[in-house]
């Protein structure tokens, strides 16, 4: 007997949308999106029109109240995320939610253990994880392929806060997004060297840094951060270096490298168009390419279709994909955030992660 599609609401009628949650669900025989929401009437209306979609609502307390929905996916400003997601999980939703989770991590938590709670799937938009690459490393790291674990470190570098003519973004209030390049890609870096290397962080020390607005001819005020970076000690003693920018000249670093007594690792990452691999011998500067497999052949976006299929799979009750990132690693996550955020308040000097339970 064919089972009924699981019937989904996305909110949030943002960019993001359109090229992630909406194409990733469709995407998936599974599923079925019956349902956007988004602030704009116009813009809503317009983008549910481009996917087909039927239902439209401008209020998400409305589409929550819908009894034709099973399950949400939230794309909207990280301050957002809490009270939507309680809402959908005390509703008795499965929530899929952008990262990183929340706010901070007193709300994260609380979110964990609602969802636990209430026995509902909760999964966060981690995209690297899906890689075939974090994967690949993931396993070798496992088995021993580069000895004990000495150093993390972690890049997410680019030059697109430079631009004078760039466009304000609500990432760019803190009351908005909580902060800037640490929460959007640096909860990213965070999540896959807890992922890869299966290590957890024990403190961080951290600074982040706000252009003048003057220096690169801005037109709005930018209160998040435009660069962070902070170095981690890990529970087994291995030390981290993290560094996110988006105000950087010259060649960008965009990959996790893990360092152990019998050589590195090094994970080029992206949505799935860059999925790389790359080990070096102990003692040895080289890196060399390590064979994914045909089926890893990179496509466009292919890790945010692995990562959305993830999500609809653990809904109509299969097994939940390796790969896929639940509330409890949305929280462990905004544990290190918080923690960087209040060591650089605190001139840099190291702030311990909190590593409460439910």
């Amino acid at each position: 007997m064919d089972r009924a599609p699981l019937r989904v609401g996305v909110i949030g009628a943002g960019s993001w949308t359109r090229i992630c949650h909406i194409p990733c669900l469709q995407a998936d025989p599974r599923a079925q999106v019956v349902a956007l929401c988004g602030r704009r009437p116009d813009a809503v209306k317009a983008q549910a029109d481009e996917f087909g979609i039927p239902c439209v609502y401008t209020d998400y307390r409305d589409l929550l109240e819908a009894p034709d929905i099973d399950a949400v996916t939230i794309s909207t400003p990280n301050v957002g995320h809490y009270p939507i997601a309680r809402q959908a999980l005390t509703i008795g939703k499965h929530v899929f939610c952008e990262k990183p989770l929340t706010m901070n991590q007193k709300q994260s938590i609380a979110l964990w253990r609602l969802a636990e709670s209430n026995h509902r799937v909760h999964q966060v938009a981690f995209t690297f994880r899906h890689l075939y690459s974090s994967n690949l490393a993931k396993r070798m790291i496992a088995d021993g392929a580069i000895g004990k674990i000495y150093r993390v470190a972690g890049f997410a570098e680019g030059a697109a806060g430079l631009r004078p003519d760039k466009p304000y973004n609500w990432r760019d209030s803190v009351e908005l997004a909580g902060s800037g390049m640490l929460g959007d890609m640096g909860s990213h870096l965070v999540d896959l060297a807890r992922y890869v290397t299966g290590l957890e962080f024990n403190a961080v020390a951290g600074n982040l840094h706000t252009l003048d607005q003057s220096a690169v001819g801005r037109s709005y005020r930018v209160t998040s951060d435009d660069e962070a970076e902070f170095l981690a000690r890990f529970t087994s003693g291995a030390k981290g270096y993290f560094r996110i920018t988006r105000i950087i000249r010259g060649e960008p670093r965009s990959y996790l490298e893990v360092t152990g007594t019998k050589g590195a690792l090094r994970v080029h990452y992206s949505r799935g168009d860059i999925d790389t691999l790359y080990q070096a011998a102990a003692h040895s500067h080289q890196f060399t390419s390590v064979p994914l497999g045909p089926h890893a052949a990179p496509a466009q976006n292919h890790a945010l279709y692995k990562m959305l299929s993830a999500f609809v799979a653990e809904c109509v009750g299969e097994k939940r994909p390796e790969a896929a990132a639940t509330f409890a690693d949305g929280h462990r996550t905004q544990e290190v955030l918080d923690a960087v955020i209040q060591s650089a308040k605190a001139s840099g000097a190291f702030a311990p992660i909190g590593g409460e339970s439910l």
